[in-house]
């Protein structure tokens, strides 16, 4: 049951009239809250990753759309030994492993705006924080990541200065993240 559509002390000579009225009253606006539903279900669906509930990459270049900010600090994490996870335990154990690194990465940062990018990557923006807020949540990712049971590389870049660009600072990141996982399997 969606709802319900009722008159109060009708016309009893009019009732012929009314009750078809209702009826077709009650179809349209039926249709129009399914319509709204699976609108907001496809919006959800285009725009987050279903495994982890992240937004996905589809939502990360929609977001380089409306980009107006002082500042932004930009983490772009690796997960290590995915595939080996996946290869050798299984892909449910891959799939957990993802979702506990996405929630590793969600507890340090503070910032919604976290993008799964890749099966084994993730994107975290932080928008307008200052370059100090910004290495605290770098700390925190690194404590959080020491005491996971999985590793992720992380790499990560931060400017004011504008015009910002984001694409910049996310391949600033990712370089920094293949130093990091470099060192990792040293």
């Amino acid at each position: 049951m969606i709802g319900f559509l009722g008159l109060d002390n009708p016309n009893v000579q009019m009732m012929a009239l009314i009750e078809p009225l209702l009826k077709v009253i009650g179809y349209f606006v039926t249709a129009l809250l399914r319509r709204r539903d699976l609108h907001a279900r496809l919006h959800e669906l285009s725009y987050h990753d279903q495994l982890t509930g992240a937004y996905n990459r589809h939502a990360l270049a929609e977001y380089y759309e409306v980009l107006a900010m002082d500042s932004v600090g930009v983490i772009y994490c690796d997960i290590t030994g995915l595939k080996w996870v996946n290869d050798n335990l299984g892909h449910e154990a891959g799939d957990q492993m993802i979702c506990t690194c996405y929630e590793t990465l969600r507890e340090a940062v503070d910032s919604d705006k976290i993008y799964r990018s890749g099966g084994d990557e993730f994107v975290a923006l932080c928008p307008n924080c200052t370059e100090e807020a910004f290495q605290d949540t770098i700390w925190r990712l690194r404590q959080k990541r020491r005491e996971s049971e999985y590793h992720m590389a992380v790499g990560y870049a931060w400017s004011d200065k504008q015009p910002l660009v984001l694409e910049d600072l996310i391949v600033q990141a990712d370089k920094l993240m293949y130093q990091d996982k470099r060192r990792y399997y040293e």
